[in-house]
């Protein structure tokens, strides 16, 4: 009877060592899942940024293209040859409105002399800001 026993411990060391081997398989299976998952998800991230980029740059090449058109017109060009140039057309009159630089505005005289002239004490001053007596 002995050998079944020894039988009996090496099978159960056996399913333990297959057991702790099976663990370690899983474990290692899991952290590689793990890995994957976090790298797919930063991987994502970043696709999303850079889609965002892209529809920004894509509405900013959209302006610029209207900015072309514009500057390409003939409407553009008159008025920035008005403005900037001086340039007008055949038989048209051009009158040039300034303002006058020293404009002076009358200043009439107190009629009553201010509270800074009137000495008034600080107490006094106190009492008309928050109570207006």
């Amino acid at each position: 009877m002995p050998q079944p026993r020894q039988g009996k411990i090496r099978r159960i060391l056996g399913l333990r060592t297959f057991l702790i081997i099976n663990l370690i398989v899983l474990f290692l299976v899991v952290l590689s899942f793990g890995r994957e998952f976090v790298r797919n998800y930063e991987i994502d991230k970043e696709i999303k940024g850079l889609e965002e980029r892209a529809a920004m740059l894509e509405s900013e090449n959209q302006q610029i293209l209207q900015l072309a058109e514009r500057l390409k017109t003939d409407d553009y060009l008159e008025e920035e040859g008005r403005m900037r140039l001086g340039l007008k057309k055949p038989g048209e009159n051009v009158v040039v409105v300034s303002e006058p630089e020293d404009l002076t505005v009358p200043t009439q005289a107190p009629s009553e002399p201010s509270k800074e002239d009137k000495k008034i004490s600080n107490p006094r001053l106190w009492l008309e800001y928050f109570f207006g007596i």
